[in-house]
């Protein structure tokens, strides 16, 4: 059977089980929403807004999980293709997304009415296409291969298509190991809170807005970029322990499963004070070679009841917090490729992906290789002093990428 007709197969009654982590991401959306996996492609050129709507529902025929609604405790496919928005991005600030058109940016899902997933066509230069799913149906992996089926759609070839209807617990099943779950979640202290203050006032978004984003390019591409990354916070804070929370792709334990779904899962990296780029490394190493992720299901923070506790003290709360059960959440896409987001007129330039906000770490980065650069995005809480320190924490970042090794203790 081919790859295009499974997905017409799957299509004609694709239904999966709401699993634990995507019930930890509909619990999560409750508090910090829009709970959204975004990956924007800017380019040159350009498709018209109904020659995308037609691609957005070839695509979405070979993967069914771009237009699931919640039922009971199921996904099943509604049917209806994604919609495509056309919106004006003439004045959007594609490097701190808080200029008119942010605003689509952080519109919620509605998981029972549905869609849970949308194409944006944003006008303005660069051209802009930006590809959302609320993140209790797709993952990182999933929302790219759905990105790059409306691409082949575009350039009039046949899908290939992601019909696969397994979750997260079928791969613990059959590849889980013995390694311990993760431990009891520490107290972290925020980086941010070892940064220089910055004027008094000074908000990255109007006040009121809860959450930022910043966009940072650093020239070239990185080997190591979690642990590099993890490094320059730990250089930062060299008298404390951290943890940093690594999302891992499950699919590279069987990568014939074609899916658009959550298919990640966290690692936990436990990093003594004094930590630097090579002893992380080797951390990470080891956690990957002995797939500690299959380990984490339901452990706290992103997974089944262990969410609970976080989101009641974010309901509470809403504000700064002393302590956090993650130093920061470092989520590594990978490398891009351009000419598999081009099509239809449209020649992607780069890609990048907008980290959700999350309310068990105070940032969350998502970094992806294009050719030739490194794309680097942040999230946090909008208080003050958060524009400049967010800035500055990239700096941190982009120093540790294209500097010699940071040494700590």
């Amino acid at each position: 059977m081919t790859a295009v007709s499974r997905a017409r197969r799957a299509d004609a009654g694709y239904s999966r089980p709401i699993s634990p982590t995507e019930r930890g991401y509909l619990a999560g959306a409750l508090v910090t929403p829009p709970m959204a996996i975004q990956v924007c492609v800017e380019g040159q050129g350009g498709v018209t807004a109904e020659e995308l709507r037609r691609a957005v529902a070839a695509a979405s025929d070979a993967c069914p999980g771009a237009r699931l609604v919640k039922r009971g405790n199921r996904w099943v496919d509604s049917g209806i293709a994604p919609p495509v928005v056309e919106a004006d991005g003439t004045a959007l600030d594609r490097r701190a997304f808080d200029t008119p058109g942010s605003e689509l940016l952080s519109r919620p899902f509605t998981p029972v009415k549905g869609p849970n997933c949308e194409a944006l066509l944003l006008s303005g230069d660069p051209a802009t296409i930006v590809f959302r799913a609320f993140h209790a149906v797709m993952d990182g992996k999933g929302v790219m291969t759905w990105a790059q089926e409306v691409f082949r759609a575009l350039r009039g070839e046949q899908p290939v298509g992601a019909p696969s209807v397994e979750t997260e617990t079928g791969f613990i099943k059959r590849f889980g190991t013995s390694a311990a779950a993760p431990g009891p979640a520490p107290g972290c202290r925020s980086p941010f809170d070892r940064l220089p203050a910055a004027p008094e006032g000074d908000y990255a978004a109007a006040p009121g807005v809860p959450w930022l984003w910043r966009r940072r390019t650093v020239e070239g591409n990185h080997n190591a970029l979690v642990a590099r990354t993890a490094a320059a916070m730990c250089a930062l804070m060299p008298q404390e322990d951290c943890r940093f929370m690594v999302p891992v792709n499950i699919r590279r334990h069987d990568p014939s499963v074609a899916s658009t779904a959550n298919l990640s899962l966290p690692l936990f990296v436990d990093v003594p004070a004094g930590g630097d780029r090579a002893q992380i490394q080797g951390l990470l190493l080891r956690a990957m070679f002995e797939r500690q992720e299959l380990s984490s299901a339901g452990a706290f923070p992103v997974t089944s009841s262990g969410m609970a506790p976080t989101l009641g003290a974010a309901r509470a709360t809403r504000e700064h917090r002393a302590a956090y059960p993650c130093t920061l959440v470092i989520s590594d896409l990978g490398k891009v490729d351009l000419d598999a987001l081009s099509g239809g007129g449209f020649t992607a330039a780069t890609a990048y992906s907008l980290p959700m906000h999350v309310p068990y770490a105070p940032a969350f980065l998502t970094v992806y290789q294009p050719p030739g650069r490194t794309e680097i995005s942040l999230s946090c809480r909008n208080e003050p002093d958060m524009g400049a320190k967010a800035d500055a924490l990239l700096d941190l970042i982009e120093e540790e990428l294209t500097g010699p090794p940071t040494r700590t203790g």
